[in-house]
């Protein structure tokens, strides 16, 4: 198998730094909860807040260390009610909230304790789970609980069953003294899982998908006000699931700054700064972090806690309009794939263009006699990790033209090697029928294989019909299937105008042994259109993610190990290959990516 993109192999190789970039937080500060003044009804309220939490109804549940009770605000700040009186409630710290209102309580090194809803109080579970436990979390994906217990974050499946034992345990070997975990819900990060590592001073990620014990990349805080991060000691750690945000409480005690801030880091989903949250505070540090995912009125809006028994307080901060930087990270913010690519309309027929082309692209021309072939290849994103993979689309196209105007030859067989050290993996995917896309539009093929989708693009060519030749072009999906045993791509193409066509063409995939490529997609197109067409062009993306056995799964996953002490690197991605009745034509598309971690 395909492990990842590498520079070992390289014919060549363009190596840059990246350009330091200044950032300003997307959020501005909505309101702050407290400090309180004492009152016969609430005596202590707020005395130590040390963890947040959103409910499904966007209510912001706030631990109070020192007091030993959970309270409760609405999304304004109002105050709701307390959770208290319950054993063994003791220095509650970290919150999660499952779908069902139960409340997983980290209690301070001392395990997390289960707390379900009875009516307008809460019932003590009995049993205290993870006796090492120093953050919590719930996968947005599974539904499962994720605990951070120092070296190693374990996974429960919910709900709960007496003395559960955890499914898995992810960073074991890697992690090495974890202070607070969350994981992703938003589409090309979703299932990714965020530790921070007091012992190494960064925030791990791991891909479950691709491996349990490697991070898959490592933020150190680069581009932070420091530079790196100050203090991942009793850290913590939220996702804004809309757009993949990571923000991350570094502790900036007043031992930095004469007047302490709360040090609550940005990061895009492709790791870029994008800014810090700074509310003033005399005398505390961030300690407790918590995004509003509901999906309503107040989604994206960060509640951090922060302050002692003086200046106890919760800051809720909402995003603004617009976030602006100095400079843009170099080749665009990375974007990820959803469960499917997208799917237009059948009656959609845009020209061949660069339009949707992914963030890092090449393009080649070559001429063989009046023979003019224009290749171009290229992934997305082109941030990865430098150990692990993640993944990634790659998109391949090919038009054929002639100098002169003369009809060009046909094209009989086109194959598309890629680059041996990534992945491509179809196991878990349904394999769809022939007989199911052919014939068939656009629209009914999705109907019948939606499962087995795995790419699609556009196609341009000539039909003949009575013998009269005539343009046509259309959609192209691509789906997963097997023939004679063997996987299969198979690449349905259909077109609307000026007649209805529809025709299948098979792409077999197979591994080479040996070489810089490692996977080759290969199709007659002469055997499967027969006479009565020939393709002029064609363009096409590979990109599908999926789960499978438990398992986040992509059809094609990446890294980039850059050499060390360089951010980036240029690789052979994709050779194309073209056949025609004579010539043949190669093309070599080069790849380049940036990586994450050190």
């Amino acid at each position: 198998m395909i492990r990842r993109l590498t520079v070992a192999a390289l014919c060549a190789a363009a190596l840059f730094l990246l350009v330091p970039m200044a950032a300003f937080a997307a959020h501005s500060l909505r309101y702050t909860i407290g400090p309180f003044e004492p009152t016969p009804e609430h005596p202590e309220h707020l005395e130590g807040p040390c963890g947040a939490a959103v409910d499904s109804q966007g209510n912001v549940f706030v631990s109070d260390y020192y007091s030993d009770k959970i309270v409760v605000f609405n999304s304004s700040g109002g105050y709701l009610s307390e959770v208290f009186g319950i054993n063994p409630l003791d220095g509650p710290c970290g919150l999660a909230i499952d779908a069902d209102g139960v409340i997983y309580a980290n209690l301070y090194h001392a395990g997390i304790a289960v707390l379900e809803p009875s009516g307008a109080t809460y019932t003590n579970r009995g049993e205290v789970i993870s006796a090492n436990a120093t953050g919590v979390a719930i996968d947005p994906v599974t539904g499962n609980l994720l605990v951070d217990e120092r070296v190693g974050i374990a996974e429960y499946e919910l709900p709960l069953t007496v003395g559960p034992q955890p499914l898995r345990t992810i960073g074991s070997g890697s992690l090495g003294d974890g202070y607070g975990v969350a994981v992703s819900g938003f589409e090309g990060t979703e299932g990714w899982i965020y530790a921070a590592d007091a012992a190494t001073g960064s925030v791990k990620v791991y891909d479950p998908a691709t491996s349990l014990t490697a991070p898959a990349a490592e933020l150190d805080g680069t581009g932070t006000a420091l530079g790196h991060f100050n203090d991942l000691s009793d850290a913590a750690l939220a996702l804004d699931e809309s757009n993949g945000h990571l923000f991350v409480a570094d502790d900036l005690s007043g031992r930095l700054f004469e007047s302490a801030l709360a040090g609550v880091q940005e990061f895009g989903p492709d790791g870029t700064f994008e800014g810090q949250l700074e509310p003033k505070s005399v005398d505390g540090d961030p300690v407790g972090l918590a995004v509003d995912n509901t999906g309503g009125a107040t989604q994206g809006d960060v509640y951090v806690t922060s302050g002692n028994t003086e200046n106890a307080q919760v800051f809720a901060f909402g995003p603004t309009v617009t976030a602006f930087r100095s400079l843009a990270p170099p080749g665009g913010a990375a974007t990820g794939g959803g469960n499917s690519p997208s799917t237009p309309a059948d009656e959609a027929e845009p020209s061949p263009s660069s339009e949707g082309e992914p963030a890092a692209t090449a393009s080649t021309i070559t001429q063989k006699g009046t023979l003019r072939v224009q290749a171009k290849g290229g992934m997305n994103p082109t941030k990865l990790p430098r150990t692990g993979t993640a993944p990634v689309s790659v998109s391949v196209s090919g038009h054929v033209t002639t100098v002169d105007g003369s009809a060009p030859p046909r094209l009989r067989i086109l194959t598309i090697d890629i680059n041996r050290n990534g992945i491509f993996d179809l196991a878990g995917l349904p394999p769809c029928p022939v007989s199911k896309i052919q014939p068939a539009s656009s629209a009914r093929a999705l109907a019948a294989c939606e499962p087995s989708l795995v790419g699609q693009g556009r196609f341009w060519g000539e039909s003949s019909l009575s013998g009269e030749p005539y343009e046509t072009q259309g959609r192209l999906l691509l789906f997963y299937g097997r023939q004679g045993g063997k996987p299969m791509i198979f690449g349905q193409i259909y077109s609307s105008k000026p007649f209805t066509s529809s025709y299948v063409v098979p792409f077999s995939v197979r591994t080479l042994p040996h070489g810089t490529y490692g996977t080759e997609l290969r199709a007659n197109l002469a055997a499967a259109l027969g006479n009565r067409a020939s393709l002029t062009g064609i363009e096409m993306t590979l990109s599908r993610r999926y789960v499978s056995e438990g398992r986040h799964r992509s059809v094609i996953s990446a890294g980039c190990p850059a050499p060390k002490g360089f951010p980036s690197a240029v690789f052979p991605l994709l050779r194309a290959s073209f056949s025609f009745d004579g010539p043949s034509v190669s093309s070599v598309l080069a790849g380049n990516c940036r990586a994450l971690g050190k």
